[in-house]
């Protein structure tokens, strides 16, 4: 993002800023793929490309304003950005990168706390199946193993993406990330229960 406006600041057209990113991320082969597709699409749908697979807040702000100036200037060269601007963008890219860095810390932790809650009814459920052997309990297990498995799968994608774009990625994973976490432990606590119950009742019918 620096980079991003430190080129801007020059006053350069749309096409060389996406040319002068390109040369700088030459060797990151995501980053100039996206690139190079950026720099064959005309200049708005160019900066909406690279917003699409990387944007951030800071960086919808910058395009704006990049192709409010192109317009102004009608495709010409374009006086430097002003001094207030670049601190101003600086600034939030800062606190971007501040708040970023937390909300990926606290993804990995919801992905290992999820991973202990997984392994204990999963293990518990299983144990409770190889002493019971119902059918139900099997089907427990089964439904506890396959909403793990999928509640795993949303956060490895969360945890992932984020370092990629974490400014647009928060409202479109968190919802459906919570959402399984909770239904998972409802399903595996729920299923749990059940089995408990079933074989303290068998346990307790030959006594009775």
């Amino acid at each position: 993002m620096f980079r991003l406006i430190d080129i801007a600041a020059t006053g350069a057209m749309p096409s060389e800023i996406l040319k002068s990113l390109y040369y700088t991320f030459i060797d990151d082969r995501f980053m100039a793929r996206i690139l190079i597709k950026a720099m064959k699409r005309p200049p708005s749908k160019g900066f909406s490309y690279v917003y699409y697979h990387i944007g951030c807040k800071p960086m919808k702000k910058l395009h704006t304003y990049i192709l409010d100036r192109n317009a102004v200037t009608l495709g010409g060269k374009a006086g430097k950005m002003p001094e207030d601007i670049v601190k101003e963008l600086r600034a939030e890219v800062d606190t971007w990168s501040t708040e970023s860095a937390e909300d990926y810390r606290m993804s990995w932790k919801k992905k290992i706390e999820a991973a202990i809650v997984k392994n204990l009814l999963l293990f518990a459920n299983l144990y409770l199946y190889i002493n019971l052997k119902t059918e139900i309990s099997l089907w427990i297990f089964v439904f506890v193993n396959t909403a793990g498995v999928i509640l795993n799968i949303v956060l490895d994608y969360e945890c992932c993406i984020k370092d990629r774009r974490l400014g647009m990625i928060k409202n479109k994973t968190h919802p459906p990330a919570a959402g399984l976490h909770i239904a998972f432990q409802m399903i595996g606590g729920l299923g749990l229960i059940i089995n408990i119950s079933t074989a303290v009742a068998g346990w307790l019918g030959p006594i009775a």
